[in-house]
């Protein structure tokens, strides 16, 4: 298993295995349906030593994330929403609490948010 970088993040990256900290957790949405079953959704700002990315967390997985805590994320993938890069993590993936890292518990860089960049799909023109 290798460990990415969120600077090394691109559109459409799966299987992603991440070790980053919680900065700050922003609750968008919490609905109870009718059957009093709730719904959350969050916008979750992780970073590691060479940037940063917003997750977006859904249901329980909004509890797992407190900021101040590292976590360690497998299978997670990259989703465009309105043109900007989300990490999630899928049924198949999973969210863990970790230890901090000794070498980059200090040095974290919250000035390069990845998912500030925006990106277009464009179409692919092939000659024939």
């Amino acid at each position: 298993m290798t460990i990415s970088l969120i600077n090394t993040l691109c559109p459409g990256d799966t299987s992603i295995s991440l070790r980053v900290k919680v900065i700050r957790i922003e609750l968008l949405a919490e609905t109870t349906l009718a059957d009093e079953t709730t719904l959350r959704v969050a916008n979750i700002l992780l970073a590691d030593k060479t940037g940063s990315v917003v997750f977006s967390a859904r249901g329980d997985q909004v509890d797992m994330f407190k900021p101040g805590t590292w976590i360690s994320i497998q299978q997670g993938q990259i989703e465009l929403s309105y043109g900007r890069m989300l990490l999630t993590v899928p049924g198949d993936g999973s969210i863990q609490s970790i230890s901090p890292p000794i070498e980059e518990s200090d040095s974290l860089n919250l000035l390069s948010n990845i998912t500030q960049n925006q990106y277009q799909y464009a179409p692919i023109h092939q000659d024939q």
